[in-house]
This record gives structure tokens, sequence and C-alpha cells, in this order.
């Protein structure tokens, strides 16, 4: 039996070296949007497979060394695990239904919404992606998927940043500099998915089934500021 867990995180986590915030959009900011172009950046062509290191707490060099031997053999046999999995999702485009859901699930939200995908997740591109953009805003939506002992994770990170003039009091630490500093920003969370009990013969359905739910998460969440 797979059993699922669904959960909306709202925990600070890394980003450029610092702790970016997690920041819900206000309802001001919200009525004030009429447009929004939203971007799913999905840089993997492939899932990914890894294991929960291990900790070698304070037994120095010695500790250190057994647990990295642990660890490549840990991974080992979780690369042997995941072949079948790869080998199934050959024919299975995650990016095209990850895409097809925040089509589907944005839908409902209070104002316009343009969805478009991209693979490459590099500051240069993001900018580009930003001037090119006619929207009141921009929601960059990064997700990553990967296969951590048997289980299925997905995570999303979400930001929005403003295009719109009325909407540049919003930003979180405003850089007129440069338009895609995080300090920009107006919406930030984090989002994730994860099912246990991963094999060859459920992997897609739950891949579907994470796409949905991360949608679903996101489109909530702006519809309740």
């Amino acid at each position: 039996m797979v059993y699922r867990i669904i959960q909306a995180t709202l925990i600070t986590i890394s980003l450029y070296g610092c702790a970016a915030p997690q920041l819900s959009l206000k309802q001001a900011a919200s009525e004030n949007i009429k447009s929004v172009e939203q971007v799913l950046v999905i840089p993997q062509e492939n899932i990914n497979t890894t294991i929960a290191k291990t900790n070698p707490g304070n037994t120095g060099l010695i500790g250190l060394l057994v647990a990295v031997a642990i660890d490549s053999s840990r991974q080992a046999s979780a690369n042997k695990h995941a072949r079948p999995i790869i080998k199934k999702l050959e024919n299975y485009d995650f990016r095209k239904t990850m895409l097809a859901q925040m089509k589907s699930k944005s839908a409902d939200l209070n104002y316009q919404v343009k969805n478009k995908l991209e693979t490459v997740a590099s500051e240069s591109n993001k900018r580009i992606v930003f001037d090119e953009a006619s929207m009141d805003a921009v929601l960059f939506t990064t997700v990553s998927y990967r296969i951590e002992s048997k289980n299925l994770m997905i995570t999303a990170v979400s930001e929005m940043y403003p295009k719109k003039k009325s909407l540049y009091p919003f930003r979180n630490k405003p850089s007129d500099s440069k338009p895609t500093d995080i300090g920009n920003i107006i919406y930030r969370k984090e989002f994730s998915f994860s099912a246990q009990g991963i094999n060859a013969s459920n992997i897609t359905t739950n891949l579907s089934d994470g796409a949905a739910s991360i949608a679903e998460q996101i489109a909530k969440d702006l519809s309740h500021p």
C-alpha cells in the first residue's frame, strides 16, 4: 500500500547563501493584480535518486569514513532499486503533466494567468523571462522531484515578482537595480508532496497525483491571501 503525505510547508530555506523568507501575498496586493505570468521551471530531465545521509556524529575522521562507506553502499542499493522505475518513466513526461496541472488549477484564480514552461534554472534566464513578460506580475515556480529511501518527494518553491508599478510598495526588500532580486518578491512559499512505497508499477500514478497536489496547493494558497 502506498501512503501519501501532502503538506504545504511554511519553512525557511536557504537561497543564495542566506535565509529567504516565506511571504504570503497581501490582500491589497492580490486585489491589485489583474494578470500573472506563471512560469514553471523544471530543469530535471529525469527523476533523481538520493539517500538520507548517515550522521557520523562526534566520531572523528574514522567515523566520517565509515559513514561515507555506508552511504556509498546505500546509494548503490538505491540506484539499483530505481532502475526499473527510471525505465518505466521513459515514456512519461513529468514536465508536461506538471504544466497541465498548473494550467488547470490556476484557471479559477481571480486574475488572468498565462502559463509557460522553462527548463533552465539560471539567474540570467530568469531575468530574460521576467523582462519579456507583459503581465502585472511574474510567478516563478521551481519544481524538483526525487526518490529517497523508496519514497517519492516533490518540492516546489513559488516566488512572485511585480511588474506593475502599483505593486512595488508590497515588495519585501526593494532592489530597483535588479528586478528579480529576492528582495523584490511580493509572495514566496514552499510546497511539497511525498508518497511511500514507490516502485515501477505505481511511479507514474504518484507523479501525476503529486503534480496535481502541488498545483492545487499553490492555487489555494494564492486564493486565500
